[in-house]
């Protein structure tokens, strides 16, 4: 695939639905926001159905400086394949910032039809992001099939991928925006007659000697010590796997390490009508689990981790994102809005659900809600300060089918609340992964 960088200018007015907004300057904290946008696979298209070929689009990383002064689009483009059909996160930036790096869960469309004619992906790029207005690659790599998520280590040198349809755990060397040669290890788990042992997302530990590998058919979360000797990179059970809500998502770590919080949605959104229009209005609100983490000083096979808090969210909470400080927990829950416009019942809202987290206990309580127009929203991250809130919402039903970048603020006194701004933020058709730096 040719990678391309497009500059973008500032001037103009952004449309946000049937208004015209001048945004005035929004204090989101931070050095920049990046988005991935999949052009292909729009949020209407997700029942297995893809674009008319005239109608299909570029993937996209979009670059957008801070701070928000003004009228903005993205300051820089840069061509990546990506996909919204990644079930976590497909992105991750390395600790000074300066490079965010891709993984590819599905091929490009090319002469596919549908979704399952798709190939899977294969690749890992890395991305040089010292000059935000020239974004450029620096490294791309193939890896076994089908990356789900990619996470990086604190030290910045070792990023964690699950890879052949979630049965392996690679890890890949970097240093100078250069990849090493990619290790795996089996992830010691095997699939029965009953339950698959797909890994679908991985996350560091802030000490970054641990992982945590999320196993969403059978509801687990599963903790490994990594054991590293020069190339050499060995996987051993940190304790027994947790059981946590019906279909994990994804999972965070809090800042301080002590805990590790999971988004569950309940059912999976993949129903097809007409089946799903027997349940339209009984889809099953989502959760968030916090597990205690054991002791790091016993030994490994008699850690023992548990669930302290399970909350209530909205219907399918497919993004999650905790602020710098640990205090707080966001879900963006997509509600029923992957389905095509005809579908009787369909919500054409997202909503946003935050939580309130106890440092000492891990004890969570949600305190905000609200929703508002928009479709597939799966992205979602704190700014530097925990005062916003950036979304990636896929498109609008009007009046253009477009992706964006939205800001939200979070209010804390007199009381807590979520507070949608006008800074609306055009980024392209199928945004589904957004992290701010």
């Amino acid at each position: 695939m040719v990678l391309s960088v497009v500059g973008l200018t500032t001037s103009g007015q952004t449309r946000s639905f049937n208004e015209e907004y001048k945004f005035g300057s929004i204090d989101f904290a931070g050095r920049y926001i990046a988005a991935l946008s999949d052009g292909d696979y729009t949020s209407t298209d997700i029942n297995g159905k893809l674009p008319k070929t005239s109608e299909r689009a570029t993937d996209k990383l979009s670059i957008i400086p801070l701070p928000l002064d003004g009228l903005k689009k993205p300051a820089a483009q840069i061509n990546v394949s990506n996909t919204a059909k990644s079930s976590t996160f497909p992105i991750a930036t390395s600790p000074d910032g300066k490079t965010v790096f891709i993984v590819e869960t599905l091929g490009q469309v090319k002469g596919a039809l549908n979704v399952k004619q798709i190939r899977a992906g294969n690749k890992l790029t890395a991305i040089d992001l010292s000059d935000l207005g020239l974004p450029k690659v620096t490294d791309t790599i193939q890896l076994g099939q089908n990356p789900k998520s990619v996470s990086i280590n604190p030290n910045g040198d070792l990023l964690a991928i699950p890879t052949q349809i979630g049965q392996k755990i690679t890890f890949v060397p970097v240093q100078n925006n250069q990849f090493g040669k990619p290790k795996s290890s089996t992830i010691g788990i095997q699939a029965d007659c009953k339950t698959g042992s797909e890994v679908t997302h991985i996350e560091w530990h802030p000490d970054g000697r641990y992982i945590a590998a999320v196993m969403q058919a059978r509801n687990q979360v599963v903790f490994y010590k990594v054991q590293r000797n020069d190339a050499n990179i060995k996987l051993v059970a940190w304790g027994k796997p947790v059981k946590v809500g019906s279909n994990p998502f994804s999972g965070k770590f809090t800042p301080d390490g002590r805990f590790f919080i999971t988004n569950n949605a309940q059912v999976l959104s993949t129903q097809r009508q007409p089946e799903y229009n027997k349940f339209t209005q009984e889809q099953p609100k989502g959760t968030v689990s916090v597990i205690q983490l054991a002791n790091k000083k016993n030994i490994s096979s008699n850690a023992k981790h548990q669930i302290v808090s399970t909350v209530v969210a909205d219907v399918s909470p497919e993004g999650m994102a905790i602020s710098a400080d640990g205090d707080l927990v966001a879900t963006v829950n997509k509600l029923v809005t992957s389905y095509t416009e005809d579908t009787k019942g369909l919500n054409k809202n997202f909503s946003i659900s935050l939580f309130k987290l106890d440092p000492q206990t891990g004890h969570l309580s949600k305190v905000a809600e609200k929703s508002a127009e928009g479709m597939l929203s799966k992205g979602i991250h704190f700014d530097a300060s925990g005062d916003h809130l950036a979304i990636a919402v896929s498109g609008y039903f009007k009046p253009k089918k477009t992706g964006a970048i939205e800001i939200w603020r979070v209010a804390r006194s007199p009381s807590f609340a979520l507070e949608r701004t006008n800074q609306i933020i055009d980024v392209g058709k199928g945004t589904h992964a957004v992290v701010v730096w």
